[in-house]
């Protein structure tokens, strides 16, 4: 309407201008055009230009290429692959993440970190009786009973800890954790999220019980939310933590779920296939070949510009050849950890980091060599006389020997030099090192080397517990992939020019870690075991005497060596209660008891077109930060 009008608008004047051109040739002596009376002049009407269309703006699009199908990604299920970790990453946010300064903040669904000084953990003596589940000295789970060592009310640590005698009115003190949602919280569709989602996650996951919170879950009293507005954890009596995202619950949409039976949530479309979240990707579409996720308009950074792509898109390309020419044509932006890049060989490394970036996640040491400390026929009693394996390993000064004489940073630096380019530092491993000469401390033990021209390996001459002339003769098992293969041979080499005789013995992973009591490692059959943990530092609480393999435990206790040191389980649960960060056996206080020697990285690396990845970054768990062109 408005359009026609300045059309009009303009004719007029067009007309007025043309009559008053006519009256001025007139008036200078022109003969003006002779008019008939009643004719009418013919005017056109002006074609008006259409407006400009803009030019649609294309989706900034991040394509991040994975080896395998991710799977069911209902989170309570689990399920565990490199694939699916990104895909988990980029539904949601963790619930706490580090700032700049490295201090942790919210992020996404809670208003605020809980700690002792904002009120939020809290510690409260309560009354306890025989027969309640409590935290013992240790920070193990127990039932109360005389003679158990506990900590009373007031005591932070096992220095004050006492047996409990049985007496009523002794009183523990009990944790609890508050965390406040925040009220502007949504779900990726747009409904909010509350607190009473991350307790219907708490009862799913008491149904399911995913492996991976067992240690959490048996450390719970409680979890509830008492207003709506936030959600308490409370621990058993005697437990104490300062990590609080150690025992948050992830939500789970109780709106869309709660309807069904939980044992049937892992099987659902809405829970394993397309399931809501609450970061900064939700899902698009899914088929065969691909998983696409849009920006989450709801996302509580988008405010911020975050994330920096409109679309999320996992290729499924099994073949790792052409996901890798795929960064230079343009079909993948990233090959997450799914390719085993690290696999590849130095060369061929090398050759991939002249056109791509190459990162290295997950620098913490998990393959670690564990001593036999303890066979299981030592469980009814060693003697020296009685004919069963050398008590090789009873000194702590000859397993720290044995350190020094692997030297595990310089190991490391052997093995891995066939599988990183040239140039990658290994700085960030900290690994274990022995101030002093190892030749000198096995002389001291009593591990006695042979006379001069003699040749041969070093023999006991007056070590405790072992035959004068034992000869130190010990046997090495390993799985068969190259890097155990590597490492193996990097050990035989190194605890040889020690004078220490090893034999390496391979064998399939299912032989290797077969249950026990038959199986070599569960069953604690063994003088060196070459041990790949999944992931993390391998953690004090691996080796707490309670963890030993035995009929008690099934046979699957994680405390291979067999090491038992109540002050080392003290130590261990001590550090536990603080920060997760600090539960590494090289962390808590008492390195030279350690029942087992942290080597070298699991290495996972992963590829990106270069200038995608903010530097710092180390893992696929922060896709909203990556640099859109």
């Amino acid at each position: 309407m408005m359009n026609n009008q300045r059309g009009r608008t303009r004719l007029n004047r067009l007309a007025a201008f043309l009559l008053f051109v006519m009256v001025g040739l007139s008036a200078c002596g022109g003969e003006a055009p002779t008019a008939q009376i009643g004719a009418t002049i013919p005017v056109s009407s002006p074609t008006l230009a259409p407006s400009p269309t803009p030019s649609p703006v294309p989706p900034k699009v991040l394509k991040v290429c994975v080896a395998e199908d991710p799977g069911n990604l209902f989170t309570y299920a689990d399920a565990s692959s490199r694939a699916l970790s990104a895909v988990i990453a980029a539904i949601y946010d963790d619930p706490f993440e580090q700032n700049p300064l490295g201090m942790d903040q919210p992020a996404g669904i809670l208003s605020q970190v809980p700690s002792q000084q904002n009120g939020a953990i809290r510690f409260e003596p309560v009354p306890v009786s025989a027969g309640m589940m409590v935290a013992d000295a240790y920070g193990n789970p127990a039932v109360l009973k005389a003679g158990l060592l506990v900590r009373p009310a007031g005591c932070e640590d096992g220095s004050c800890a006492v047996a409990w005698d049985g007496s009523a009115g002794f009183m523990m003190d009990q944790e609890s954790i508050s965390y406040a949602f925040d009220p502007n919280a949504r779900w990726s569709d747009g409904q909010p999220l509350s607190a009473g989602d991350s307790v219907f996650a708490f009862q799913v996951a008491q149904a399911l019980v995913p492996q991976s919170k067992t240690w959490v879950m048996d450390r719970t009293a409680d979890y509830q939310s008492p207003d709506g507005t936030a959600v308490v954890w409370t621990g058993i009596p005697g437990f104490r933590s300062q990590d609080a995202a150690a025992f948050f619950w992830n939500p789970l949409p109780a709106a869309v779920l709660a309807s069904n039976a939980i044992e049937n949530l892992a099987d659902m479309p809405e829970a394993s296939l397309t399931p809501l979240g609450w970061g900064p990707y939700r899902f698009g579409e899914r088929d065969a070949s691909s998983l696409t996720l849009e920006k989450n308009p709801f996302y509580a950074h988008a405010a911020e510009g975050l994330p920096a792509f409109d679309q999320l898109i996992f290729v499924i390309q099994p073949d790792r050849e052409q996901a890798i020419a795929g960064l230079t044509d343009g079909s993948c932006d990233v090959l997450d950890g799914s390719y085993a890049l690290e696999q590849l060989g130095v060369e061929a490394l090398t050759a991939l980091a002249q056109s791509a970036s190459l990162h290295w996640q997950g620098w913490d040491a998990v393959e670690q060599l564990v001593f036999g400390i303890t066979p299981v026929s030592y469980d009814d009693g060693y003697s020296a006389w009685s004919g069963e394996r050398p008590d090789y390993f009873g000194d702590p000064r000859t397993r720290q020997a044995i350190l020094g004489c692997l030297n595990p940073t310089d190991l490391a630096a052997e093995v891995l030099s066939h599988y990183l380019p040239s140039g990658t530092s290994l700085d960030a491993l900290g690994l274990p090192t022995l101030a002093g000469d190892p030749q000198a401390l096995l002389t001291e033990v009593g591990w006695a080397l042979p006379a001069e021209g003699e040749g041969g390996f070093r023999v006991a001459l007056g070590v405790a517990n072992v035959l004068d002339g034992t000869k130190f003769d010990l046997t090495l098992l390993t799985g068969q992939s190259a890097l155990a293969r590597d490492v193996a041979q990097a050990i035989v080499t190194r605890l040889g020019q020690c004078g220490i005789s090893v034999s390496w013995q391979s064998m399939p992973v299912e032989q290797l870690y077969a249950p026990g009591p038959e199986g070599f490692l569960f069953g604690r059959q063994f003088d060196l075991a070459l041990v790949s943990w999944q992931a993390g530092l391998p953690g004090c609480a691996l080796y707490a005497s309670d963890s030993i393999p035995n009929e008690r435990n099934f046979w699957i206790g994680t405390n291979l060596a067999g090491f038992a040191d109540p002050a080392f389980d003290l130590a261990c649960a001590k550090a536990r209660e603080a920060e997760s960060s600090q539960t590494c056996l090289t962390c808590v206080g008492l390195e030279p008891a350690f029942p087992a020697i942290p080597l070298l990285p699991h290495l996972i690396a992963w590829a990106s077109r270069p200038g995608l990845v903010p530097d710092g970054v180390t893992d696929l768990g922060r896709l909203e930060i990556f640099s859109a062109p």
